[in-house]
């Protein structure tokens, strides 16, 4: 999962802290280089370091050495190294947060990586030639600090964490955020709303436990991310059920139950089959976000319980209209 930006800040400061006490920080989740690596070799890395994480997400830091400290990296057009970087991935490439980030009169770049559709295969720029043999492709592995061809086992391991995790399909999807003025009259901050429509489809007959607690929603777009602060799930049909209590008369038809496989709490969603669900979330808007973007991307990812690897969807949403107080961005093309 993309992180928000202030996370991915609080991190890379935590890191750089850990550098200057002299704790050695590159792990499974983080590595440091002194300078911008070549783009083909930096694919080859992260293919390997995401691979490995099992959805954990990845920080790299780019003008930051354990040794050395901090470095004189110069800052890099991503216009020019990212493309390139990409260039390299066969099929799909992980997606990235890039972020300056100010420290001790210096700045580092952070690169951070959504690992949630690994496996991730690269390309050989050897290939055809002749130290480079008849091998395309590779999917590579970080083992320590080193990167490896995977073994089977790699391959299993991975791709283990896919066979229990439900399908998600978005149906319908909406976020709007409006201005708003308090009891006196004084504006606030905007607030954003988003009501999305999910279709969740279980591995095979298993019961899916999707704790609200274990759920975000990110909304990222050109200039920031914002995170859902209030999420909650609801089954179609348990709306209708409260505006019949509200509206119902006596010579009403008996209601229709529209899911006998869901069933939602203040808690969590429980599936015992394939249905439709919806999430609603609300959160501050931060600065000028929404009303400069023209697209913005939705992120949901949930928890499971009993799962190790959580269900994970992600659209794009288009700017249909806005006004001085409000902005509204929709599915493109809802199913």
């Amino acid at each position: 999962m993309l992180m928000r930006r202030l996370d991915v800040e609080t991190w890379v400061l935590d890191v750089a802290r850990r550098v200057e006490e002299g704790a050695l920080v590159e792990d499974g989740r983080v590595e440091l280089k002194a300078d911008w690596p070549d783009p083909a070799k930096a694919a080859r890395r992260v293919a390997g370091h995401a691979n490995a994480a099992f959805g954990d997400p990845i920080l790299w830091i780019i003008g930051l050495d354990e040794v050395r400290g901090l470095t004189t990296a110069l800052a890099k057009d991503l216009s020019e190294w990212v493309p390139a970087f990409r260039a390299n991935f066969e099929g799909i490439c992980p997606d990235i947060v890039d972020l300056v980030v100010p420290y001790r009169g210096a700045s580092v770049t952070a690169l951070q990586f959504d690992t949630e559709r690994a496996p991730f295969v690269v390309k050989n720029p050897l290939y055809g030639s002749a130290p480079g043999g008849a091998i395309s492709l590779e999917v590579p592995w970080r083992d320590a600090t080193t990167v490896r061809s995977a073994r089977r086992e790699d391959l299993i391991r991975l791709l283990a964490q896919h066979v229990h995790v439900p399908e998600l399909h978005v149906l319908r999807a909406a976020l709007s955020a409006q201005k708003h003025e308090d009891a006196r009259g004084d504006p606030n901050g905007p607030q954003w709303r988003i009501s999305m429509t999910l279709y969740v489809i279980p591995f095979g007959r298993e019961r899916v436990v999707m704790p609200i607690h274990l759920a975000s929603l990110t909304v990222g777009a050109e200039l920031a991310s914002l995170s859902a602060s209030d999420i909650s799930f609801h089954v179609p049909d348990e709306i209708r059920s409260l505006r019949r209590a509200v509206f119902a008369r006596d010579n009403d038809p008996p209601p229709r139950k529209d899911s006998v496989t869901l069933h939602a709490t203040a808690s969590e969603l429980v599936a015992d089959g394939p249905g439709s669900f919806i999430v609603t979330a609300y959160g501050p808007v931060e600065g000028d976000m929404l009303t400069q973007a023209q697209d913005v991307r939705l992120q949901f990812r949930a928890g499971l319980v009993g799962i190790d690897r959580p269900a994970f969807c992600s659209i794009q949403l288009t700017r249909q209209n806005s006004d001085e107080r409000s902005v509204t961005f929709t599915l493109s093309v809802e199913v």
